[in-house]
């Protein structure tokens, strides 16, 4: 989204959403365990859940948000890092059928407050030039967008170019 209040506004809808059960309703019981564990931003639980087999990036949520998805929403780079340990695939190609988004993308969307989100995910060797389909854009040309400068300086030192 283009206006920052208007994204705001829906990442405030999906909060309250995210509580319910059916916000999450693709996941097996485990993996909505754990997608619960990361909104909750209860780390042990986090780290309970992925010890039991429970899946941080599960193929049959849909178009359901994933847990490590909700990891980055919450901003907590230490699930993240968690999460991406376990096996999260940081390039993992649309997974919330956005057009070709990926992880970095959706963690740029809070800017500069998601900071240390996005290093955890360029240190797991997320594309920092991945091309969002619907629109050209690349995670520079987003964080630009969200006048995130400390986002910009991380993703210009790990090689990433503008498309726009």
């Amino acid at each position: 989204m283009k206006n920052p209040n208007a994204c705001r506004l829906v990442v405030a809808l999906m909060l309250a959403v995210a509580s319910f059960p059916v916000w999450a309703s693709g996941l097996g019981a485990l993996d909505k365990k754990l997608y619960t564990a990361a909104l909750n931003q209860d780390v042990a639980a986090v780290n309970t859940l992925l010890s039991q087999g429970a899946k941080p990036t599960p193929k049959d949520a849909g178009r359901e948000m994933t847990p490590f998805q909700g990891a980055i929403y919450v901003k907590n780079a230490a699930i993240v890092q968690a999460m991406i340990k376990a096996g999260a695939d940081v390039n993992d190609p649309d997974p919330f059928g956005n057009g070709g988004q990926t992880f970095l993308m959706f963690a740029i969307q809070w800017g500069d407050e998601n900071l240390e989100v996005v290093k955890a995910l360029i240190a797991a060797k997320a594309d920092v030039n991945a091309v969002r389909k619907s629109t050209g854009q690349t995670p520079l040309s987003d964080a630009i967008q969200q006048n995130a400068p400390a986002v910009v300086a991380v993703l210009k030192a790990a090689g990433a170019k503008s498309r726009t």
